[in-house]
């Protein structure tokens, strides 16, 4: 799923080569997931690599509610997020992933370091939903 129509051709064009039942790619904003009837939940994983850390955190809950109603109960949530730095405001600190994800997920792991791209701080969390 992404915003941005050519990353959308560029998932389809990598996927020519499978079965359209083992995927599903969405032009679409992830803020309104509950918009999307098309979805096929529950899901055993959802992987976020650097898309939920741009929503601010008090716009981010209904994010985290939709992530949530997509995962089968101890279905997993691996979410990658950058932390806010001084010169990038964007992002989310651990505080803000375990706020968001209180009242549906359980923080099973973290890893906290630097990107290896921008040398930004970082972090990858596992989060098992409560169901």
């Amino acid at each position: 799923m992404d915003f941005v129509p050519r990353a959308i051709e560029q998932a389809q064009e990598k996927l020519a080569e499978f079965p359209a039942e083992m995927f599903g790619v969405y032009c679409h904003d992830v803020t309104k997931l509950h918009e999307l009837p098309n979805l096929r939940a529950p899901y055993d994983m959802v992987v976020d690599i650097g898309c939920g850390h741009g929503i601010p955190v008090d716009e981010a809950v209904q994010y985290a509610q939709d992530i949530s109603s997509l995962l089968r109960p101890g279905g997993v949530w691996m979410l990658y997020a950058h932390e806010p730095t001084e010169e990038h405001d964007f992002g989310w600190k651990l505080a803000d992933v375990c706020q968001l994800s209180s009242g549906h997920f359980d923080l099973a792991e973290q890893l906290l370091s630097q990107d290896t791209t921008n040398g930004m701080p970082s972090g990858w969390y596992r989060l098992v939903n409560r169901g």
